[in-house]
């Protein structure tokens, strides 16, 4: 059911790179200003209309009071843009202001030869309003470029002293291709490179289209990232950290040789920057990398399957602030809240505490300043790699044991909800109670090695049936169970559902994983339907019908049979259900 999709595995986070290039078009640094109040200086105040798109740039306090004042412009204050001056000062030159009549977009320039041309073609739609201040035609003192750019969509002229801004416009499309009969893909923001391939088939080579946008030049905190391409295998590896770059060229006999740099991109997230994640199929070798959370979701669950959410356990509001929920990782992890909005990004061997507030609401305090959210608090990996997170929920600090242990950690993604309501859980729905619950969310397939319905030390092809049980009881839960869904969660993680022991589960049976990756993707099914799989330890020598035992035929593939070899030894079926 779950098939790896091409036999992609999600690795890290390559690098971070630009979604959109928002339109704009790099064109000059016009003048210059400064970037803080300098002697004679005022600042120049920046608007933007969004109805028409247009950035307006003024340094007069009357028109920046009637704007503000003034609703109906359409006009919205943004920022102080940068600072000139309102007269003549030393060596300052007039900046000239126009305004398109046809797209309302105001136009700055200090080229007499700009100015002159603008003014001879009427048809552009511009007219003269006359000098907006006066800047430096050259950098002086403190003085700092101011960038131009135009928005080819609407028109809009953008004047920026702000490096981060500049290098978040001047982001440049990363050309995606694919070989389908090597798998390849390839990324280039070589207009050339693009070209070529899409004018000569017989490379093998289709345009997928624009797979994220990155600088064709370094611009202030990006860095190289560089491209070697595999002469065994055609795979094109794309890189940003040194450290790889030199065991790639270090080992030659991976295949691997050095080309150029691709492109400019960054180590960490930037202003408006993204993830652009990396992926590699274990098949072909392929590395494939995507800004998209669509593609990397699918790429994930196809390979994991869908998300299962777990109850793990629950709080009354006084003993969560008697002994408060307590969470730390093995590696950075992000607090957010029930909208996704990020609170804070922590480091992996930091404890979060959480505990009631009041009125349904938490406070997250220990790592951050005391914080409070509404309803529930959500924790997940800062890299955006879930697949290798591991929490430690501190659960040994609550309860001595439990049957199996202290189960301490888990997989995936936390989440501590506050629920207020029928006690569902515990079956008496006539009774309103408040539980915090602290639920799991991982990969269902992560979920199976957690199994805690069997310790693995039989027969493999045993455990192998089991895990395959397992999985399909979980994704049965996944399709169609809506019980727990006011707690926040699909499933138990008790005998009320499925035993399930989360990762000290796992690391403490291994072999219960290595059946889950044998039968990976593998349920029972009747029909075209998931089929739940009864089980006991032992029997009398034989099974019964779920119509003998439980009446009804809703089951029908639940017959009994002969069971010679589960047969007790000296138990009948009554003393072996009176034993559980």
């Amino acid at each position: 059911v779950f098939a790896a999709s091409g036999g992609y595995q999600f690795e890290n986070t390559a690098f971070y790179g630009h979604a959109s290039s928002v339109g704009y078009i790099y064109e000059d640094r016009v003048f210059y200003a400064f970037a803080n109040q300098a002697t004679d200086s005022l600042p120049v105040y920046r608007f933007y209309n969004s109805t028409t798109g247009d950035h307006f740039y003024t340094i007069s306090e009357n028109e920046k009071d009637t704007l503000i004042n003034n609703s109906q412009s359409g006009y919205v204050y943004e920022t102080i843009a940068f600072y000139a001056f309102q007269s003549k000062i030393g060596n300052s030159v007039p900046v000239y202001r126009f305004i398109n009549s046809k797209n309302g977009d105001h136009f700055y320039t200090i080229s007499e030869n700009e100015k002159a041309i603008v003014l001879n073609n009427p048809q552009w739609g511009y007219q003269y309003e006359g000098v907006g201040f006066y800047s430096l035609a050259s950098q002086i003192n403190e003085s700092l470029p101011v960038y131009r750019f135009v928005n080819t969509s609407n028109g809009d002229h953008f004047y920026t002293i702000n490096e981060s801004e500049k290098n978040n416009l001047s982001a440049v499309p990363v050309y995606r291709f694919i070989n389908p009969n090597t798998g390849d893909h390839f990324y280039t923001i070589n207009t050339k490179e693009k070209n070529s391939l899409l004018q000569n088939p017989q490379y093998g080579y289709l345009y997928e289209g624009i797979g994220f946008y990155a600088h064709n030049s370094q611009v202030n905190d990006s860095y190289p990232v560089y491209r070697f391409t595999n002469s065994k295998n055609g795979d094109h590896f794309y890189t940003i950290h040194e450290s790889e770059k030199s065991a790639i060229i270090a080992n030659p006999d991976w295949g691997y040789i050095y080309e150029n740099i691709a492109f400019y991109a960054y180590q960490t997230q930037i202003g408006n920057s993204l993830p652009v994640y990396r992926f590699v199929n274990l098949t072909t070798g392929d590395h494939f990398y995507t800004i998209s959370e669509t593609e990397k979701e699918y790429l994930v669950t196809s390979a994991l399957g869908p998300d299962i959410s777990v109850g793990l356990w629950y709080y009354s509001a006084s003993s969560i602030n008697s002994k408060p929920f307590k969470i730390s990782a093995n590696k950075t992890y992000n607090i957010k809240d029930k909208n996704g909005t990020l609170i804070a990004q922590i480091p992996g061997g930091t404890s979060t505490k959480v505990k009631y507030a009041d009125n349904g609401n938490l406070e997250i305090y220990n790592s951050i300043s005391s914080t409070i959210v509404n309803s529930n608090v959500n924790f997940d990996a800062a890299d955006g790699n879930n697949t290798d997170l591991v929490f430690d929920v501190n659960r040994s600090d609550y309860v001595a044991s439990d049957w199996h242990g202290v189960i301490d950690r888990y997989r995936g993604k936390i989440k501590v909800n506050y629920y207020r309501g029928p006690d569902i859980y515990n079956g008496n729905t006539g009774s309103t109670i408040t539980q915090i619950w602290v639920i799991n969310t991982l990969p269902l397939e992560h979920y199976v090695w957690g199994d805690g319905e069997l310790a693995g030390t039989g027969p493999i092809e045993h455990t192998k049936v089991m895990t395959e049980m397992y999985r399909s009881y979980g994704y049965w839960y996944v399709k169609y169970a809506t019980k727990y869904l006011p707690m926040g969660f699909k499933i138990r993680n008790d005998s009320g559902s499925q035993v399930y022991g989360g990762y000290d589960w796992e690391i403490s049976h291994p072999n219960i994983k290595t059946a889950a990756e044998a039968t990976r993707g593998n349920i029972v099914t009747y029909g075209n339907d998931v089929a739940l799989t009864p089980y006991s330890s032992w029997t009398d020598g034989r099974t019964r019908s779920y119509q003998e035992r439980w009446g009804g035929t809703s089951y029908p593939w639940c017959q009994s049979v002969l069971d010679p070899y589960g047969k007790h030894a000296t138990m009948s079926t009554s003393e072996l259900e009176a034993a559980g």
